[in-house]
């Protein structure tokens, strides 16, 4: 493939899912309500040709083919602006300087967002770039529009749902903790309150297991080195959101949204998010 993984993932990641022509605001990627699937109308453009006799040629660009096809020298937009920008003698009305600023603005643009549902998207899609099949992580706006993760975003959700998993399993210990009393007055109360040590010590061998790693130099040093690299990946994530990581309204909102609105699909959205939920707390 002509373009690398990681520049294609930093495309449509930093492209907030829209052309980077300054007066276009057209979506690249969408559902199609009528089939339920996703249809991509987003092409690559590249600020200095690709070929020699191409609007925006330059020599040592042309030269060097990693930034010829790197992120330096691409943007997306729809089709019909990269046409526009493409046709014979367009280079002289857009120039590569233009051409760059109009990217350099679209990205300030995606630093600018303040929508946090990025934190809690979690939805795969796939799509065609040449001759092969990209997959990208995407997320849900509070206004239903379909934007990319970038990989700093990735990394922090990652982070966030190890986060939440050892602080939901910390939270089982010191509820069962909570239950648990010293030498009863009552015997006959000791296996009641044996039962509870060890279902505590089954959380604590889990929590050893799945976090601190079992191999003899892991232990609860490295297990605690974990934990503050977690925490170290998630600067712009609120502990509120932490805690909403995984959640049954997130879980219902995301499944709600991604399929077509229809009533029958939100009932089945609906009893499927809180089954899922019953399952999660045990139920």
């Amino acid at each position: 493939m002509t373009y690398s993984m990681l520049t294609i993932k930093q495309l449509y990641g930093y492209s907030s899912n829209e052309c980077a022509h300054p007066e276009c605001d057209r979506t690249l990627i969408k559902l199609d309500v009528n089939t339920g699937k996703h249809v991509n109308y987003s092409e690559i453009a590249h600020i200095h040709g690709q070929k020699p006799g191409a609007e925006r040629f330059l020599q040592e660009v042309f030269d060097d083919k990693k930034k010829l096809h790197g992120f330096y020298n691409l943007l997306l937009l729809c089709g019909e602006h990269h046409t526009q920008i493409d046709q014979e003698g367009a280079g002289k009305v857009y120039t590569a300087d233009v051409v760059r600023k109009w990217k350099h603005d679209h990205m300030l643009k995606y630093i600018a967002e303040t929508d946090r549902e990025w934190v809690f998207g979690g939805q795969t899609i796939n799509f065609w770039v040449e001759d092969e099949q990209v997959s990208l992580s995407y997320w849900i706006t509070e206004n239903g529009e379909l934007k990319f993760h970038t990989d700093e975003q990735l990394l922090q959700t990652a982070a966030a749902r190890d986060l939440s998993l050892l602080f939901g399993q910390l939270g089982s210990m010191l509820s069962i903790l909570d239950q648990t009393t010293g030498e009863p007055a009552d015997p006959s109360h000791q296996t009641f309150n044996d039962g509870y040590i060890r279902m505590l010590k089954k959380y604590a061998e889990e929590m050893k297991s799945s976090w601190l790693g079992t191999a003899p130099e892991g232990g609860y040093e490295s297990g605690l080195h974990r934990l503050y690299s977690n925490l170290k990946q998630c600067p712009d994530i609120t502990l509120g959101e932490l805690a909403d990581v995984g959640s049954e309204k997130r879980a219902m909102r995301t499944t709600l949204i991604i399929g077509e609105a229809t009533p029958e699909r939100i009932d089945e959205a609906l009893l499927s998010a809180k089954d899922d939920a019953a399952k999660r707390r045990g139920e």
